[in-house]
């Protein structure tokens, strides 16, 4: 095996457990293939990581390993944002400034806006070395461009499986909430709809006082952080998006051989990015709905209520506002690490998740789910399992009483979920191994 590290970049160092965890799995599986990694961070604190927004130190990187790949996630995309999209695309450019091979493995594409945008994509992948797809549907669209691309898994399912006994035994049924919330969720506090009212009940445990409470997060990724804990543990939560003002963008302007200008009408703002107001409103109504139906259920069984933000920079505030709002007693217990995360999840009755992450997790600890269609990912996430292991997953835009009591009553045996992520971890491990077997023709 060669000795010469790989360069990997990812959404890793801001605090988002999902993507942590791809970092653990796959740091974990190319280790056991001796293949060295330098990885690309927003908080750069082992030898092994390098400063994701420095133009030097990433070239420099790229010039010392012998490949770029992107590992893992919904990298290139502009549902949010152009600019996450432009960072990645300059981050291919710049390896090919230093000609540098570029695969992708376990990538979640799409959407991407705009003829322009899908232009710089296709011409970016049009000479990758290997594109490795999560789902069919991120296969099909590179597809419709004209791309080569195979379908390999979310890189999450390279963890093993566990092999854990059901703790859910008590006739209290614990419900798990794991919902999505965005940047401008102060905004959404001050709403009218999510008010708090006289009489509700808000419980936040001890680990969580200190989380976002000390850090703005509307500031520069510039600013200083406070060292981070160990790998697995999620980073100090800060903003969640790429700075428009980052060096690596500008490299885009020198890429004219890789990266031609061309003259295409300007499209409205709304069809390149998510519109604020839209967000606002989609996040007040889902507030709206989640206590409405917590506490329809809570009348017919006995319930508790655990919220569990995966990404604490866009997720706490919408889940002390559902706390806040519900009428029984909720508990925010942050998701800080793999280990800690599975414990909550491997004692729920059900988990109800518009995070991709926290349908995966919950697919492994074994806890009956139900997933909020917020996103085409999670519609994606779902018909890949339902295709790979025969398990239906409830989806809905949100799940009314009547489907959340369905799911409580009538839920999948835990051997059934084990089984389900067994053969997701089987089909991630293979689809590794094409990868090595590429990245070995190099």
């Amino acid at each position: 095996m060669n000795e010469t590290p790989i360069v990997i970049a990812g959404y890793y160092g801001y605090g988002n457990l999902g993507d942590e965890a791809i970092r653990v799995a796959l740091r974990e599986e190319l280790a056991k293939h001796g293949i060295g990694a330098l990885w690309l961070t927003a908080r750069p604190q082992a030898a092994d990581e390098i400063d994701r927004k420095s133009l030097y130190r990433v070239y420099a990187a790229l010039r010392q390993g012998r490949a770029l790949v992107l590992g893992g996630g919904g990298l290139l995309q502009n549902r949010t944002s152009n600019r996450s999209l432009l960072y990645y695309l300059g981050l291919i450019g710049l390896a090919r400034m230093a000609r540098r091979p570029v695969l992708l493995i376990g990538q979640g594409i799409g959407p991407i806006h705009g003829r322009f945008a899908r232009h710089m994509t296709r011409i970016a992948l049009k000479r990758a070395s290997y594109v490795g797809c999560r789902d069919r549907e991120s296969a099909n669209f590179l597809r419709g461009m004209a791309l080569d691309a195979v379908i390999d898994a979310d890189l999450f399912f390279l963890l093993p499986p566990i092999e854990a006994s059901s703790t859910r035994s008590s006739a209290v049924r614990n419900i798990v909430l794991c919902l999505k919330g965005t940047k401008n969720e102060g905004l959404l506090c001050r709403s009218r709809l999510v008010t708090q009212e006289k009489g509700s009940s808000f419980k936040t445990l001890p680990e969580t006082k200190n989380c976002l409470t000390t850090k703005d997060t509307k500031g520069s990724e510039d600013e200083t952080l406070d060292p981070a804990p160990e790998l697995g543990h999620i980073a100090q939560p800060i903003r969640a998006f790429d700075s428009s003002s980052s060096s690596i963008l500008r490299v885009l302007r020198a890429l004219r051989g890789e990266f031609p200008l061309v003259s295409v009408p300007r499209k409205p703002k709304s069809e390149i990015t998510a519109h604020p107001k839209r967000q606002r409103t989609d996040k007040a109504e889902m507030v709206e709905k989640t206590v409405y139906t917590l506490d329809e259920v809570s009348r017919m069984v006995q319930i508790s209520v655990t919220v569990l933000p995966f990404f604490p920079a866009q997720d706490l505030a919408l889940s002390q506002v559902i706390a806040e709002r519900a009428s029984i007693r909720c508990r925010i217990v942050q998701a800080d690490t793999i280990d800690n995360t599975m414990h909550v999840l491997e004692g729920a009755d059900l988990v109800i998740s518009s995070r991709l992450h926290g349908l995966e997790f919950a697919l492994r600890a074994g806890a009956p789910m139900i997933a909020v269609s917020e996103d085409a990912k999670i519609d994606a996430f779902v018909a890949e399992v339902e295709e790979s292991c025969e398990l239906r997953i409830p989806c809905a835009r949100f799940p009314s009483s009547k489907q959340v009591m369905q799911a409580i009553n009538s839920p999948p045996s835990p051997e059934v979920l084990y089984a389900a992520y067994r053969a997701m971890h089987t089909r991630a491990i293979e689809g590794f191994s094409r990868f090595v077997a590429a990245l070995e023709r190099l």
